[in-house]
Order: structure tokens, then sequence, then C-alpha cells
């Protein structure tokens, strides 16, 4: 059991608070439209800790943007803290942001359980090796003890693109575990590529080898995805009728 403050962990208590609240807004705190920065901010709690053992989760309660919060939440490799009542107050999701959480929870599953974004060996926030960042694709760079990693990947624009992985590493397969696609390597001009929609998610995991589980995971994401992309669903929030 784990006591989680509310604003994440101040002076002393980050030594031995193992998580906490985090709010990545800019301007006014708390609020239905907040303002965040289209370069995605990084945790400072988890950068700080050995290995990322510090969990932070982002609590923007009442806005009803989740989308944002939730890139936040997957370019670090941190929690989301998806709450809808709040103190008796109602702040739904829309489809599209339900619809994303149970997508990009199931990688974050993956990914912490086989110590990609938890107890990692190395974090590269804002990797060169994914872009292009004038199209607003942003990533982050997770490496496991055994040399596999992770980009977890966001397209903060408002257009689909097609993003490009730059690297040499040949020797692994790399996957979309937001969409279950496998990459094909194009050669060293054009490398990996993949494609992205208008503020969506990846997440490319380059593994020696696509396991059982990994392939049963590959298969329920591409099935989700086929049943339609995140911007086929709604994204208008509306009131709780009585």
């Amino acid at each position: 059991m784990a006591i989680e403050p509310e604003d994440d962990a101040q002076g002393d208590s980050f030594w031995w608070s193992a998580m906490g609240w985090g709010y990545f807004t800019f301007g006014e705190a708390q609020s239905p439209k907040p303002d965040f920065d289209v370069v995605p901010v990084v945790s400072k709690s988890k950068w700080l800790s050995y290995r990322g053992h510090h969990m932070v989760h982002i609590t923007e309660r009442w806005s009803h943007d989740r989308i944002g919060p939730m890139q936040l939440a997957h370019f670090n490799g941190i929690g989301y803290e998806s709450w809808e009542n709040v103190w008796g107050i109602w702040n739904g999701f829309t489809p599209r942001a339900g619809e994303a959480l149970k997508r990009v929870s199931k990688a974050w599953h993956y990914l912490g359980k086989y110590h990609y974004t938890y107890d990692f060996k190395e974090w590269v926030p804002h990797t060169e090796e994914i872009g292009p960042r004038e199209r607003l694709i942003f990533a982050s760079k997770f490496t496991h003890e055994n040399g596999n990693h992770v980009y977890m990947v966001v397209n903060r624009g408002d257009a689909n693109q097609t993003a490009q992985v730059w690297t040499e590493d040949t020797n692994r397969t790399f996957v979309d575990l937001m969409t279950g696609e496998k990459l094909k390597y194009l050669g060293p001009q054009q490398h990996y590529w993949f494609d992205i929609e208008a503020n969506g998610f990846a997440a490319i995991l380059a593994v020696d080898e696509v396991d059982q589980e990994l392939e049963t995971l590959l298969e329920e994401m591409k099935n989700m995805t086929l049943a339609g992309s995140l911007s086929s669903y709604s994204n208008e929030w509306k009131f709780l009728t009585q």
C-alpha cells in the first residue's frame, strides 16, 4: 500500500514518497479547459527518481480535455487519474477519451509489467530518433536492461501524420502497441515509418522476439483499431442528464 500526496512529493518527502498526483497545466489550474504546452513537459519526479520508481498520476480532475493529459502521461510513462465523480460533481469522459484510455492502458500495463517504463535501464525524453518534430511528433525512449526499447510517441497536432524512426537497429522487430502493426524497414534513408492519427498515440516497441503474450496483445490492439480510429468517436463533452 502506498499513500499518494495530492500535490506530488515536495521537499524531503520526495525520498520516501513512492507516488503522487501531478498537475502539468500552464495558466489557471483545475480548469475545465486547461492550457497544456504543445511540447510535452517532462515529469521532474520521475526523472529524478531511481529508474523511474516514483510513480506520478496526472490529475486534471476538472478538465473536459482528457486526451491532452493522457498524452502527457503516455510521453512520460506515468499514470493518469481517470476520475469522473469528483466529490459528487460529475465530469464524465467523452466517448473518444474513454476509448483512448481503454487502448493506452493496455499498452501501459504491458510496458510497466515488463520493466520498460518502470525500473528501466535508461530514459531519454524528447529523443531525436522519432519525428519529425516540426509536425508536432514527440517521443520518449525507454530502454530495457536487455537492450530492447520502446518509444512513447504523441501527435500534438490536429492532423494525421506519418512519422519515422531513425535507427540503424535492424536486428529487432519493431511493432506499434497501439495499432498492433509491425513496422517495415525501408532502408538507411527512411528507416522505419508508421502512421499516427491527429492528437493520437503510438508505442513503438523494438524487441528481439515477439513471444506469444506480445502476439496476443498485438492482435487485440489490431482488432480495436479496425473497430474505428479514435477520431471516429465523438469528443463532445456533455452534462450528466437527470
